[in-house]
């Protein structure tokens, strides 16, 4: 992933340049994504579109609503394809998984 798929503009417009606040959002970011990510994972199975779709939509909204592009695009792809198999899904779990890695490290100098 780029350093382009992470908007810290967009993080710093919420939080009014206060690093304080961005940290807020970031620490209240990370522990949302946490739980989603474990609700993803606890419904890989193929009869549990309903659980998983909310968990994707959820993470979406979060990432997109921070300036995380990377990661809501890949909500929203996965979004578009409602019914997965589990395979399928534990790929998908992981990518995430790694996208929000990925932003914890670009966003851990803060």
């Amino acid at each position: 992933m780029s350093p382009a798929y992470v908007n810290l503009e967009k993080l710093r417009q919420l939080s009014d340049n206060d690093m304080e606040d961005a940290q807020k959002l970031l620490n209240l970011f990370f522990d949302t994504t946490c739980r989603t990510l474990k609700i993803l994972e606890n419904n890989v199975e193929e009869n549990q579109e309903e659980e998983w779709n909310s968990a994707l939509h959820e993470l979406k909204g979060a990432a997109y609503s921070l300036g995380f592009f990377a990661l809501g695009d890949l909500c929203e792809k996965a979004e578009q394809h409602p019914v997965l198999t589990s395979d399928t899904k534990q790929i998908i779990a992981r990518n995430l998984e790694q996208a929000t890695e990925y932003i914890r490290q670009a966003t851990k100098d803060l």
